[in-house]
């Protein structure tokens, strides 16, 4: 050691870690900032409505009174879009997530192909929402004009019942939940992804070796080894799903619904359009309210993403 680093108490090592002990720091601010941020806002927000929620808030319908307003249509429009997005994001999600990493095409052109798809993943889950939302409008609520006026539908089936479908579908429920699928797919598809490729390789190799097929292999050894993370992710990407507005007002066009909707065509509103039609008005009462509709969004949340984190805890292993 020379003489200026024993005046100064340093060492080649010490002057090494400081730039790793800046970084740490500086990844540690941060965080602290966010939270900080986080908790002031949701301070604020349960300040505010806190003193709202109760069974007449909860299951009541809008009104043009602050203090007779409620959010059981938008609440019941949100649990039926979040149940359809989930029933259809989830089983596509994981299917195509097991297609590009666990089987190999045989011919060059779906190699091709497969590695396209996959490489163009990650840039989906980045596309504004609101794309997805005109895209949505176009398919599902139009159906491509292939079937009439969505307004007035050329054919019906199972009318009258909570089964009740139009071809095209409309403004209705269906097309919200499917256009939100669209909204979760990709991130279903990646959290999938990365699930699948956290799974040790020698459990496939041990299981193929033991006469397993490639099919077995999927469906006895990596698919349980990796259903914690997988579901984890999976209801993570629901749960950034339900919470989108852009897309379902571009499918619904409605913030104003005064009925909970009976079957999957009629029209509907969601919390997160409840909370911007409220937090526009300019009457008094009106902000409270919608700051009580964005802690019970928050609440959907929070159970969402504690499900996730409960569902990775109880069925995790160690495959080391």
């Amino acid at each position: 050691m020379s003489r200026a680093e024993r005046g100064t108490g340093l060492s080649a090592g010490t002057t090494c870690r400081l730039p790793e002990r800046l970084f740490v720091v500086a990844c540690r601010a941060a965080t602290v900032a966010i939270v900080a941020a986080f908790a002031v806002v949701a301070g604020v927000v349960v300040w505010l409505g806190a003193s709202h929620l109760d069974a007449g808030f909860l299951g009541g319908t809008v009104s043009r009174h602050p203090e007779r307003a409620g959010i059981w249509p938008a609440l019941a429009g949100t649990l039926w879009t979040a149940l359809i997005c989930a029933v259809i994001a989830l089983p596509i999600g994981v299917g195509a997530a097991v297609y590009l990493e666990e089987v190999e095409p045989r011919r060059g052109v779906w190699r091709r192909v497969q590695r396209f798809v996959r490489a163009n993943i990650a840039g989906l889950a980045g596309v504004p929402s609101i794309v997805y939302g005109i895209l949505g409008l176009t398919v599902f609520v139009r159906a491509w004009g292939l079937f009439g006026d969505p307004v007035g539908p050329a054919v019906r089936v199972f009318a009258d019942t909570p089964f009740e479908l139009h071809l095209p579908p409309g403004r209705g429920i269906l097309s919200g939940g499917l256009t939100l699928a669209l909204v979760a797919l990709p991130l279903v598809i990646r959290s999938a992804q990365l699930a699948l490729r956290a799974v040790p390789q020698s459990m496939r190799e041990s299981a193929a070796s033991l006469g397993a097929s490639p099919l077995q292999v999927v469906a006895r050894v990596t698919l349980p080894a990796a259903l914690p993370e997988l579901l984890g992710g999976s209801l993570v990407a629901v749960s950034r799903a339900v919470g989108e507005a852009a897309p379902v007002f571009v499918i619904t066009g409605l913030v104003y619904v005064y009925q909970a909707p009976s079957n999957a065509v009629e029209p509907f509103t969601t919390l997160p359009l409840q909370v911007f039609d409220w937090a526009n008005r300019s009457e008094p009462g009106y902000r409270e309210l919608a700051a009580a509709a964005c802690i019970v969004l928050l609440g959907i949340h929070v159970v969402l993403d504690t499900t996730a984190t409960l569902v990775r805890r109880a069925f995790r292993r160690d495959w080391r």
